[in-house]
């Protein structure tokens, strides 16, 4: 059970991850800011 639970919460960090990269992509286009980079590292580093 706690395998599955797991998976399913690796799913949604998963959803909520490519949202995050098109997002950061959008934002990117507009403004190449180093905070963003900064924030998007440490959000990589929270899902590992």
């Amino acid at each position: 059970m706690g395998e599955c639970l797991h998976v399913v919460i690796n799913e949604k960090q998963q959803q909520t991850h490519m949202k995050f990269i098109g997002r950061l992509r959008e934002v990117q286009l507009f403004n190449r800011s180093t905070p963003i980079l900064r924030h998007f590292v440490e959000f990589q580093g929270n899902l590992n």
